[in-house]
């Protein structure tokens, strides 16, 4: 299966523009992950990958917050379901029905799709989710928020008992030094992921210390960029 980042504050190919927070798409499952911070840079991109708004059924939200849902207005529409974690505003979930669309809130681990759940942290600050999707070679993390950590995301990930194939997205909340990042990486690294692909907005010194550390397992995201779940 096959996804297409469409939003980061890098772009891997000319013509995007870049924009704070992450979207993907994966067009086997006509799902989008996250909408970035704003409706433009998220329309302009999607048009640029020839994928039209009735392409896209299903939209993922990881958190309330303003990065997360800042393009939905881009992408939404009647026959829509849009996936918030449990504890959603309801200022959103207002601007989700006005359009006709269908909000699903979640709640812990729920499978939404065939081997796609949508997964909540057993610790959380805030409520947030990230989605899993099973693959032939493990499972691939999807994280669009970090706050209560991606390593909870990971421990929760565990009850499926298969490897991690894939962690990806924002991997760091932006308040860690240098040292307190390396000890994270080797916390991960205890997961044995085989590919890791922290976006930009995990911070430029957490790019340096994951890079540094995961080497030929390191993906360098940018909008653009495809690869395979």
């Amino acid at each position: 299966m096959v996804f297409k980042v469409i939003i980061d504050d890098e772009k891997l190919e000319p013509g995007y523009e870049p924009g704070w927070g992450i979207s993907v798409y994966f067009p086997d499952l006509t799902l989008l992950f996250d909408t970035g911070e704003d409706n433009l840079p998220l329309k302009q991109n999607l048009s640029i990958a020839g994928i039209e708004r009735e392409d896209i059924k299903y939209i993922f939200i990881t958190r309330d917050n303003w990065e997360h849902t800042g393009g939905l207005e881009a992408v939404m529409g009647v026959n829509k379901v849009v996936y918030v974690p449990s504890g959603a505003s309801s200022d959103l979930i207002e601007v989700i029905h006005s359009v006709g669309a269908e909000c699903r809130e979640t709640e812990r681990m729920k499978e939404i799709l065939p081997s796609v759940y949508a997964v909540r942290s057993p610790v959380e600050e805030v409520p947030e989710q990230a989605l899993l999707i099973q693959g032939g070679l493990g499972v691939s993390i999807m994280i669009g928020s970090s706050k209560s950590g991606a390593l909870n995301i990971m421990k929760a990930t565990q009850t499926l008992l298969q490897p991690i194939d894939l962690l990806f997205g924002k991997l760091n909340a932006l308040s860690l030094n240098e040292g307190e990042l390396l000890a994270l990486v080797k916390e991960i690294d205890r997961y044995k992921p085989r590919r890791v692909a922290p976006a930009h907005c995990s911070g430029r010194i957490a790019l340096k210390v994951f890079k540094g550390y995961f080497k030929d397992r390191f993906i360098n995201v940018g909008i653009g960029l495809e690869g395979e779940v």
